[in-house]
C-alpha cells in the first residue's frame, strides 16, 4: 500500500517513518514542511495526484504552543485554521 506522510521530520513523523520502514507492504512517501506546505491546496493536490496514495497520515504539527497565533510569518495560525481542511 502507498502512504503519504506529512510532517515527516517531526516527532510523530519520525516514528511513523521508522515503523513504516520495517513493514514490507508499505511504500512510504514522506514529506517535511519544507517539501510540502499543507496550507497550500494546490501543493497537496499535486502531491496526491503524483503519489496516488492509498492513505495519508498527517503528522504535521506546530509544537511551540506559546508562540501560536503570534508568529510573524503566520504559519501557526494558517496551519491551525486551514491545514487540516486541505
Amino acid at each position: 500500500m502507498k502512504v503519504v506522510l506529512t510532517g515527516a521530520q517531526g516527532g510523530v513523523g519520525t516514528i511513523v517513518s521508522q515503523i513504516a520502514a520495517s513493514q514490507n507492504d508499505i511504500e512510504l512517501a514522506a514529506f517535511s514542511r519544507e517539501q510540502l506546505d499543507i496550507t497550500d491546496p494546490g501543493a497537496l493536490m499535486s502531491c496526491f495526484m503524483h503519489e496516488k496514495p492509498d492513505y495519508v497520515i498527517n503528522a504535521a504539527a506546530f509544537t511551540h504552543v506559546d508562540k501560536g497565533g503570534r508568529s510573524a510569518d503566520g504559519i501557526p495560525v494558517e496551519c491551525r485554521l486551514y491545514g487540516w481542511s486541505n
